[in-house]
């Protein structure tokens, strides 16, 4: 950019009366999506209990980009940071062209990472390849791995969920004491709480998510997991969007897989898909359980903040699933 291009922008975190140009801008970059008016924008970036980081680059009046993150609260061996998930980045079309490289969209990337990289410890997505591309050459990003789905056929035979799994409508201390449980085994995990379920499905305003919990004879939590009742890219697909099951209990395992089958049957869905990680115990597991491994298009991206969180803690210690994105 020439001096004069520079002056044209100024980079700061969104205000209130910057809120309806930004949802006309996203809506222009991302025409296809469902458009994200002030509730959802409210909803999305400010409700979270993790907070919010939203930093736009204005022209004059209109916000022509930003850089935008859902803060996940990750336990780090004792210790909880902050792991952000980057979404809503974008360029308004009129100003993705004629500017020289670094560009606007590195230029916004690079003013949220001023701001806001000292309070995390990760910022990571599944950047679109053009994204990636740039990211790599411009903002540090480093690919973590590509995703691998995992993907069960239902039919007849899913059969009914056993009285000892039961629907969820609420979430209490519970889930928290067995998230604890679970991340035991894991360098680094996203919070489970209270808080954190309710925000993420219990309250989602468009998407429709059943929250499945194994009880014990004496009525404890077992094991819990979240089937996405929408589709999910195509037509009778749906998603296992969370899995919390400690590592020793297998029978606790196959009652909630049975009854996350049962009710994705239930919601017309054909396929099941879970997106586990690659090195864990679970994603064996539920090969031995017939689910087939399927390449998908998504790569993981990350960039570290703290030294701790080096490529092979992100790529072999990170419990990760669909519940810590935004695809399902």
């Amino acid at each position: 950019m020439t001096m004069t291009e520079e002056a044209r922008y100024v980079f700061r975190e969104l205000r209130a009366e910057d809120l309806d140009s930004w949802c006309e801008t996203r809506r222009l970059c991302f025409p296809a999506d469902a458009v994200m008016d002030e509730e959802g924008f409210h909803r999305a970036h400010t409700l979270n209990p993790a907070g919010g980081r939203v930093l736009v680059g204005v022209c004059g009046e209109e916000v022509v980009s930003s850089y935008v993150a859902q803060p996940m609260r990750v336990r780090l061996g004792t210790e909880d940071v902050y792991f952000c998930h980057v979404v809503d980045s974008m360029v308004h079309p009129e100003h993705r062209k004629g500017l020289k490289n670094p560009g606007l969209f590195v230029r916004t990337a690079q003013a949220f990472f001023d701001r806001f990289g000292d309070m995390d410890a990760v910022h990571y997505g599944w950047p679109v390849e053009r994204a990636q591309r740039i990211g790599r050459r411009f903002l540090e990003y480093k690919v973590v791995r590509e995703e691998l789905a995992l993907v069960c056929e239902l039919g007849p035979d899913s059969g009914a969920a056993k009285g000892d799994v039961v629907e969820l409508t609420e979430a209490g201390p519970e889930v928290f004491a067995l998230w604890e449980r679970c991340a035991l085994r894991w360098e680094a995990s996203a919070v489970r709480d209270a808080d954190y379920l309710r925000w993420r499905f219990f309250e989602h305003p468009n998407r429709r998510y059943t929250v499945l919990a194994a009880r014990a004879a004496d009525g404890s939590l077992e094991g819990l997991c979240v089937v996405g009742e929408d589709e999910l890219h195509a037509e009778g697909t749906r998603a296992l969007v969370d899995w919390l099951v400690p590592a020793d209990e297998s029978e606790v395992a196959a009652r909630l897989e049975a009854a996350a089958r049962s009710r994705a049957a239930a919601s017309g869905g054909v396929h099941l898909v879970a997106s586990l990680p690659p090195w864990s115990a679970e994603f064996a597991a539920f090969q031995a359980r017939g689910w087939r491994v399927q390449a998908t298009p998504y790569s993981l991206c990350a960039r570290s903040f703290d030294r701790r969180v080096d490529h092979d803690l992100l790529s072999r210690g990170w419990w990760l699933t669909l519940a810590d994105g935004d695809l399902a």
